[in-house]
């Protein structure tokens, strides 16, 4: 995907899927350290509010130098970083005010039933070695 001056992503889940991995090729800040140049992950934890009525004080928990957030965490971008993380996590793109273009790829990572004679051939590959 590419950002532009402007643009974002809107939020989105990937139901049946384990995983999403989000890979930043060039974050599209030329170096600059400007905080206001958008263009952060946003992750939303989808439990929110329904789990505040069990359990008012459970948040996302807080990383690194990121504090704890009610619902929403935001991760800026940096070029090489790849990320992970559950497919069920609502996410999207706060808007890119960048100098450059903001560039990443993502995959989703879905579980596929291997047939029957498939994993007796792995089962099989394996004791030989």
């Amino acid at each position: 995907m590419v950002l532009r001056n402007g643009a974002s992503d809107q939020y989105r889940s990937h139901p049946g899927a384990y995983w999403t991995a989000l890979y930043y090729i060039d974050d599209g800040y030329l170096g600059s350290d400007d905080r206001g140049s958008g263009g952060e992950l946003l992750l939303e934890d989808p439990r929110m509010p329904m789990i505040l009525m069990d359990g008012p004080n459970l948040r996302f928990q807080a990383i690194a130098n990121i504090p704890p957030a009610d619902t929403i965490v935001k991760i800026r971008p940096a070029t090489g970083r790849l990320l992970l993380f559950p497919a069920w996590l609502r996410h999207g793109t706060a808007p890119f005010l960048g100098p450059g273009e903001q560039v990443s790829m993502t995959i989703t990572l879905t579980p596929v039933r291997l047939d029957d004679r498939i994993v007796a051939k792995l089962s099989e590959d394996i004791g030989r070695d």
